[in-house]
């Protein structure tokens, strides 16, 4: 991306941060990641602006927590503390511990990491499967790493035994693949596994119901936005900050900024139709290669 192209989408991504002052926007920030590395990929971080990413919100005074204030909260109605902002990690990738974990452990945080527990030890083969090659294979954490991680105060919950779309599956299979990753991940880490990351997002009645019948308190949800007060605790919402390939600290921190303002929803929107009018840089705009993976089958 040039210099231009840069400092151009930093200047409209400040000003989708001050619309979001001016409107307000009620709620939590939830933040989800995926990989943090250097490849300049979708679902990719590079560590040194995630680190950016902490920073900032340390130095906006934000509390930064693993989702147990929101359990809680579903649980027994305790207030979330003011200026909470939540961060989760999708699939349980090995850099979670080399980088993520290391970093959140020198400003004092922690996160919950939605692990695929059929897939421990191994690789996010499905990447690559789903994504047509789109999409490389990471290496997941193994139990060593992730019982440390959980004495270290990091949280661990279900993203399901095999990374399946749970809608496609008939309902035994489907039941089994929700119930067996819950089971094995409290088993190997002794805590209660209390909400549910359904894969690719790939929600319904169906799904959200046996959820429930296997003692879930709570699921994420495919939408992206703010957790209010009062929200359906089974459609618990998110922004994904990697959604965009970051490359400046300036950027960086205005994504996250976006997500605190409520209006990172709203940019990915206008960034998509951007695309769409061929206005976007193919390599480094996230929305052309998700359009691509959407239309390969690849819910995102």
């Amino acid at each position: 991306m040039s210099e231009a192209k840069r400092r151009g989408k930093v200047a409209v991504m400040r000003l989708f941060s001050i619309l979001g002052r001016f409107a307000g926007s009620a709620g939590y920030a939830i933040l989800l990641y995926h990989s943090i590395d250097p490849e300049e990929k979708l679902y990719s971080t590079d560590p040194a602006l995630f680190r950016a990413q902490m920073a900032f919100l340390k130095g906006q005074g934000y509390v930064v927590s693993s989702l147990r204030p929101l359990y809680r909260h579903i649980q027994s109605g305790t207030p979330i503390p003011e200026k909470t902002v939540f961060l989760t990690f999708d699939d349980g990738l090995q850099n979670n511990y080399d980088q993520a974990y290391k970093i959140l452990s020198a400003f004092g945080y922690t996160a919950t990491v939605f692990l695929v527990t059929g897939k421990v030890g191994a690789s996010t083969d499905w990447y690559h499967r789903d994504s047509k090659g789109m999409l490389p294979n990471f290496r997941i954490l193994s139990w060593l790493e992730i019982e440390e991680m959980s004495a270290g105060g990091m949280d661990f919950q279900p993203h399901s035994h095999n990374h399946p779309f749970l809608t496609r599956l008939d309902p035994k299979t489907m039941r089994q693949e929700i119930l067996t990753s819950k089971k094995v991940l409290e088993d190997r880490i002794q805590q209660p596994a209390l909400v549910f990351c359904h894969p690719y997002g790939d929600a319904n009645n169906a799904t959200e119901s046996v959820v429930k019948e296997c003692g879930f308190i709570g699921s994420i949800a495919n939408e992206m936005g703010k957790f209010r007060v009062g929200d359906d605790p089974f459609k618990i919402k998110r922004m994904d900050c990697d959604k965009m390939l970051l490359t400046h600290p300036a950027e960086a921190v205005l994504a996250v900024d976006l997500c605190l303002q409520g209006t990172y929803p709203s940019f990915i929107r206008f960034k998509r139709g951007l695309a769409k009018l061929g206005l976007a840089d193919k390599r480094f705009e996230e929305i052309d290669i998700e359009e691509s993976m959407h239309e390969r089958g690849f819910p995102t």
